[in-house]
Order: structure tokens, then sequence, then C-alpha cells
């Protein structure tokens, strides 16, 4: 995660889907707003 202590807005940076829960209660606890969540790494199918 990144966060802006100023404006309070945070990113999270590859999120796991099974952790949604505890890095939606840690954005609350510290006070942020979530504004964008990348995905750096993916996987293709084929």
């Amino acid at each position: 995660m990144i966060a802006d202590r100023i404006t309070g807005e945070a990113v999270q940076v590859d999120p796991v889907l099974e952790q949604v829960e505890r890095d939606l209660q840690a954005i609350d606890e510290l006070g942020l707003t979530l504004r964008y969540c990348l995905e750096t790494q993916f996987k293709i199918n084929n």
C-alpha cells in the first residue's frame, strides 16, 4: 500500500483476493481512503 499522509488517500498495489478484508481493515484503521488498486503482475491463461 502507498498512502499520502496529507490527503489521506491510498493506493493498493497487487492486492490479494484472500486478504481483502485485512487490507480494508488496515486502510480503515489508518483513516485512509482507498482511491486505486494497481495490478503490476498478471497471468494470461490460454
